[in-house]
């Protein structure tokens, strides 16, 4: 028995020193692939092996599986000295396992802590049901390094490959190479401390060309985090998200003129300066530039960027979106195009949401509440509560494009809007070519407002289907200023308030010319295509369910 083991492990030793590329398939403790958080299948009723290296003693370790929420799974980890023994012939113990039994809820399964000695850990998932399920093993942590898996591999896509630093990229960017890749992309972890180390020498700004996964519940302070390559994803904590603090006048998160970035489960704490309470006009009748806006994200030239579990918090701290203002805005795309924002809290802005410019953007189950504007006009000491803020607000950007064909809602994916407007869309006719917000589509969404549930002011084409207006005495369900819409015939009584009435004002002198605007009422009318809906957006839905229209977002 003793001559078995001794060659058992020998032949053991022999297949770990050989190339894991050659034997990456997970069957066996020999041929354990790398947890790189790559989309897997795994049969009913089997279990893959996976192998990390641990490098110093008492380090944070994170492991997380992420699958549908319906399957029953598990995951068990073992030590160095757990396996050890295992080949010496004793039974296989585990230093712990986490378990997905029916009914828990939909959330990653996780095991954080540390261990106690270095060396190279195993884990293994087993799918408890009948049926093949997929998920995602993802192990992290500064002191975690893994392997790259082989193209072979047949239980995986290929393992991403770590993005290297942009020579071109300022001071501050230069981040330690991933230890595991989160999803699409690598992802290191970026402990608060090691944050303001990179900020400090490069203005107060995080450069990342590569992607991280922040602490959960930590702080990150006076930071500003800037995006600066494709696939580049700054992830937190579903259950406790951390909080990025950014100076004042400035926003926590942007990224400009890169492909698919990705932010999710962040709050973002912003304050808004006294002198913007009252500055609004000119920042949406005129181009939208960067510079001059702040709040919680700005993506700016952007392409099928997501937006996911973003939650704006006030300077106080609080959640609720009525105790506090937050940001000027709490989201701006900027001539983006496929971007999705979807189940994120823009609360107490002076605009939750702004659209300049771009087209194909979505927002979807999102709850936008509370964005008004408050305070006294400079020199007139007249008192504006709400007037000219927004819940969302559609316009154009700085080269005077357009918004066009934006998704705000969907079927069973509407949002909850409200502000000193429900929803604003704008034009300045003035401008050579036009611009504006148009041909963009409202779904299902509840409207609230302090003064008006729409207001659209010289753009055409914009449709909308199956929402509610929630008003008072005060306000109007749609105030247009030479718009052309279309409206869904069989909701018209989705307006509901003191007035119930929609309200046209064809001619205003403010643009320097008549207008003239029109309402068109169809049933049902036409819709894009879902199967043509942007590639981030049809993954989101295809792992949500949709919601009654009109009842609260879970």
């Amino acid at each position: 028995m003793r001559n078995a083991v001794i060659a058992a492990q020998l032949l053991l030793g022999i297949l770990l020193l050989l190339p894991q590329a050659a034997l990456a398939s997970g069957n066996d403790l020999a041929t354990a692939i790398a947890p790189d958080g790559a989309l897997r299948t795994l049969a009913a009723g089997t279990d893959i092996w996976y192998r990390f290296d641990y490098g110093r003693k008492g380090s944070a370790i994170l492991v997380e599986l992420t699958d549908s929420g319906l399957a029953d799974i598990r995951f068990t980890i073992y030590t160095p000295e757990q396996i050890e023994s295992w080949l010496r012939g004793t039974r296989l113990q585990s230093v712990g396992q986490i378990t997905r039994a029916g009914g828990i809820p939909n959330r990653p399964l996780t095991w954080a802590g540390h261990f106690n000695g270095r060396g190279t850990y195993y884990v293994v998932v087993r799918n408890l049901m009948a049926i093949p399920v997929t998920y995602r093993l993802l192990v992290s942590g500064p002191a975690v390094s893994i392997a790259r898996n082989s193209p072979d591999d047949s239980n995986s896509a290929p393992a991403p490959v770590t993005p290297a630093v942009d020579p071109s990229a300022p001071p501050g960017s230069d981040l330690p190479k991933a230890a595991a890749p989160f999803a699409r992309g690598p992802a290191a972890v970026l402990y608060p401390d090691a944050a303001r180390s990179l900020a400090a020498r490069n203005n107060g700004i995080v450069g990342l060309g590569s992607s991280v996964r922040l602490i959960a519940g930590a702080r990150y302070e006076n930071l500003r985090f800037q995006i600066l390559r494709a696939n580049v994803q700054i992830i937190g904590d579903i259950n406790n998200p951390p909080t990025i603090i950014p100076p004042a006048g400035t926003y926590g998160i942007s990224a400009e003129g890169v492909d698919s970035p990705r932010v999710a489960f962040i709050n973002i704490q912003t304050s808004t300066l006294a002198q913007d309470q009252w500055k609004w006009y000119a920042d949406i009748t005129n181009h939208i530039f960067a510079d001059p806006k702040y709040g919680g994200v700005l993506f700016s030239n952007v392409k099928n960027g997501h937006i996911e579990k973003v939650t704006i918090v006030g300077a106080d701290g609080s959640t609720d979106g009525a105790s506090h203002s937050a940001g000027v805005s709490g989201i701006t795309l900027l001539d983006n195009t496929g971007t999705l924002v979807a189940d994120s809290r823009l609360n107490g802005n002076i605009f939750g949401l702004i659209i300049a410019g771009g087209s194909e953007n979505v927002v979807v189950d999102n709850v936008i509440v509370n964005n008004i504007r408050q305070g006294l006009v400079p020199g007139t000491g007249d008192l504006c509560n709400g007037c000219d803020s927004a819940g969302v607000a559609i316009t154009y950007a700085a080269d005077g494009s357009a918004s066009r064909n934006n998704m705000i809602g969907l079927p069973g994916h509407g949002n909850w809007i409200s502000g000193g407007t429900g929803v604003f869309v704008i034009c300045n006719n003035k401008l050579p070519g036009g611009g504006g917000g148009h041909y963009n589509f409202f779904v299902e969404n509840n409207l609230a407002a302090e003064w008006n549930g729409v207001e659209a002011v010289a753009t055409e084409g914009n449709v909308f289907v199956r929402n509610v207006i929630y008003f008072t005495g005060n306000t109007v369900g749609y105030w247009l200023t030479g718009s052309t819409f279309t409206m869904d015939s069989r909701f018209r009584e989705g307006l509901s308030g003191a007035r119930g009435k929609i309200e046209f004002q064809i001619t205003d002198a403010r643009f320097g010319s008549n207008l003239s605007g029109a309402m068109r009422l169809v049933e049902n009318p036409r819709l894009p295509d879902p199967g043509a809906l942007p590639y981030n957006v049809r993954e989101y839905l295809a792992r949500q369910t949709p919601h009654i229209a009109y009842a609260p977002i879970p």
